[in-house]
């Protein structure tokens, strides 16, 4: 806060820089050894490139912050608390008293566990209830995808309404206050893809399908157009929140089939138009259907630090 008499900054207010970005908010903190800071560095990168804000200590502790006090607001506003368990890590001792914040808190935790066995008995009881993944001793980019993937997991099971998405479904729809983004994911069924296969999708985005080079998700289909089709994430006053797929004027049009608990197949094709979609949509373009996994995000997350 800044001193009363002469109106200068407290020079013992060391988390003042910190204190001043409570309002922003980093999906994942990252937990890590510093020995393991190369691994934790590729980690940030890989989430922030499918736009999940992490809590990096390397980049986002400053000499201006209080420590541990950071670090305890850090792990607090952050929805997900990722460790990078390596050797160095399990002999860390700064590492339990950060589980041990993020169990209080009632973070989720997942564990990249790159050592074959906790010899900790503190740091294993702590770990019981975290979701571990086995992972290669240097974490690798298929560990970092399996943590991605695991994260998304845990969000669709714990806050995702099949209903949601649907405007014309019972019950309450995503509330703007309760979500501001949507973690995404794409399988191919049939067919081919290639680019992004999974992202983060904020209010007022668009992803676009299509055959051409510009496109975010490649479809290699000689019936796409080069633009054919896009997925946006509205926010409607009256619905809350709607995932729309609109046919961007493909020569061939798009098609769109989902399937509601106890209902048929409800499909649709799209010329030159648009349409809510839910959870688990099939989007044919061509002869190339692609499956839409789409999770709430029930936080609005900024970037924390530079």
């Amino acid at each position: 806060m800044d001193n009363v008499k002469g109106n200068q900054p407290d020079p013992l207010d060391e988390t003042k820089q910190f204190q001043s970005r409570s309002v922003q908010r980093a999906s994942v903190y990252i937990c890590y050894a510093p020995e393991d800071e190369d691994a934790a560095g590729r980690f940030c990168r890989a989430f922030e490139s499918r736009g999940t804000p992490c809590w990096f200590s390397a980049r986002d502790l400053t000499p201006a912050m209080a420590w541990p006090q950071c670090i305890v607001e850090a792990i607090e506003s952050s929805k997900f608390f990722v460790l990078l368990l390596t050797e160095s890590a399990s002999n860390s001792r700064d590492i339990v008293p950060e589980i041990v914040e993020a169990v209080g808190s009632g973070r989720s935790i997942v564990a990249l566990q790159a050592v074959e066995r906790v010899f900790s008995p503190e740091l294993e009881a702590l770990l019981t209830s975290a979701h571990v993944i086995e992972a290669t001793y240097d974490i690798s980019d298929h560990d970092i995808d399996s943590a991605w993937m695991k994260i998304v997991e845990i969000e669709a099971n714990s806050t995702w309404d099949n209903d949601a998405l649907d405007p014309t479904a019972s019950g309450d729809p995503v509330s703007p206050t309760a979500a501001r983004s949507f973690l995404i994911q794409f399988d191919c069924l049939r067919g081919s893809i290639s680019g992004k296969t999974s992202c983060q999708l904020a209010v007022g985005d668009k992803l676009v399908f299509g055959r051409g080079s510009e496109a975010d998700v490649y479809v290699d289909d000689d019936r796409a157009s080069r633009q054919h089709a896009g997925l946006v994430l509205e926010h409607d006053p009256r619905l809350g929140l709607e995932l729309r797929l609109i046919d961007l004027m493909s020569r061939n049009g798009t098609w769109v089939r989902y399937r509601r608990e106890d209902d048929a197949d409800i499909s649709k094709f799209l010329e030159h138009s648009q349409t809510a979609i839910t959870n688990g949509a099939i989007i044919r373009i061509g002869s190339t259907d692609i499956r839409v996994t789409a999770v709430p995000i029930p936080t609005n997350v900024v970037k924390v630090g530079s």
